[in-house]
């Protein structure tokens, strides 16, 4: 449980922090201590992704929680920004939020945004936004890779899925996964040469 002091003073609440979304109780109020303890955060931000009035919902329930005065942290943001699913411009827009804030934004984060765009379309955005990641000091990971393989799998952009495949096994600090070769599979469908290398390449690792 993440658990995070609130005040109790918000408009029409019976107590602590009496907030509440209209599909989903999020929060469990601590009326002991006047502690608002989110329960599975991200359970519910994603649980109904891509339904627009999920994430509205989840939008909603970061406006509540900005008004009770929980803290929006890292772990809070990143959890609607999963779970904007195709909604990029939202996604973008809460990354935004977040450097105006001066909250810290982690991998995790990008990962988030990232996979946004590709669920959104926009392989482009996501080739941005890896490159901001590491010029912001912050490392990409096999999942951000992931996505942004997958963006490019999505716009048919095989050779920029490849670039960052070789990018990914350049770091000494990461190995490709399944998901890694699937995507970069997917992408070169088109390249049956290059899809077979892949594939002999994924057998070799134990992938496959």
């Amino acid at each position: 449980l993440n658990t995070v002091k609130c005040d109790s003073r918000v408009e029409g609440s019976t107590g602590a922090c009496d907030i509440s979304n209209d599909l989903y109780t999020v929060l469990f109020v601590g009326l002991a201590n006047s502690t608002v303890r989110a329960i599975g955060l991200q359970e519910f931000l994603c649980r109904s992704a891509g339904a627009a009035s999920a994430v509205d919902g989840a939008l909603r329930t970061l406006r509540n929680m900005e008004q009770a005065g929980c803290p929006h942290d890292v772990h809070v943001y990143t959890s609607a920004i999963s779970a904007c699913h195709t909604r990029v411009d939202r996604a973008l827009e809460l990354l935004r939020e977040m450097r105006a804030r001066a909250v810290d934004v982690n991998e995790n984060t990008y990962s988030a945004a990232i996979s946004a765009c590709e669920k959104g379309g926009q392989w482009e955005r996501a080739l941005s936004l890896l490159d901001e990641m590491r010029s912001s000091g912050v490392a990409p990971n096999v999942i951000s890779f992931n996505a942004a393989i997958l963006a490019c799998a999505k716009g048919e952009q095989s050779l920029q899925a490849l670039r960052l495949f070789d990018q990914l096994n350049a770091s000494p600090a990461l190995e490709a996964d399944i998901v890694t070769f699937n995507a970069v599979l997917d992408a070169t469908r088109l390249l049956p040469a290059e899809a077979r290398r892949l594939w002999l390449l994924g057998v070799d690792r134990g992938v496959y």
